[in-house]
């Protein structure tokens, strides 16, 4: 699984990824999501997209629906539509059983997926910037490590969540201080963001 961790000043943490396309890398997702405790993650993309599958169906995607993935059982207890249908908010039970009885856990995780736009999915048209600004305002919420993952893990959730994110830490921060705003090159800041992600 491709996944990168960006960690920002005020500790919040979020973990970019690509869509997982098969089984295998379906369930080492799940592994992943289990083994950091992710309470939130963020699906910046279809499951189909320009005709192409670009997702493998981790998820159940209504409600009252489950999927199994390896020892996951996934059940969509809750299923809301925002924005016309844009934004899908999912709320998943998911039960974890291995050989070992005493290692069963069972978890929740909200799953808020941008899916498509009413001109048609995302590869046809941009992302809706007043409903984006609304994610990372629901992602900076979060305690424990946010998985925000895309079609190739760069250009919707590193791209955007990310340097969204870093730029709003460094004009709050330099607001807090009380020193003069002084401009961003938005140039360098995606550097330094790729130098992190690059390790």
């Amino acid at each position: 699984m491709d996944a990168n961790i960006v960690k920002f000043p005020n500790s919040l943490e979020f973990i970019l990824g690509k869509n997982p396309t098969n089984k295998e890398e379906t369930r080492v997702f799940w592994h992943m999501i289990k083994d950091l405790l992710t309470e939130q993650m963020f699906m910046a993309s279809g499951f189909e997209e320009g005709g192409k599958t670009v997702c493998y169906k981790y998820i159940p995607l209504k409600e009252g629906e489950i999927v199994r993935v390896g020892s996951f059982e996934i059940k969509c207890t809750e299923y809301k539509e925002f924005a016309n249908g844009q934004v899908v908010r999912r709320k998943l039970e998911v039960k974890y059983s291995d050989l070992n009885p005493e290692k069963e856990v069972s978890f929740t995780v909200e799953h808020v997926q941008y899916a498509k736009s009413t001109d048609g999915d995302l590869s046809e048209c941009p992302m809706n910037p007043k409903i984006f600004s609304n994610l990372v305002r629901i992602a900076r919420k979060n305690k424990k490590p946010v998985i925000i993952h895309c079609r190739d893990g760069v250009n919707r959730s590193g791209a955007f969540f990310a340097d969204v994110e870093w730029l709003i830490q460094k004009f709050g921060k330099k607001t807090e201080e009380g020193k003069k705003m002084e401009d961003i090159d938005f140039v360098d800041e995606l550097q330094s963001l790729r130098k992190m992600t690059s390790s």
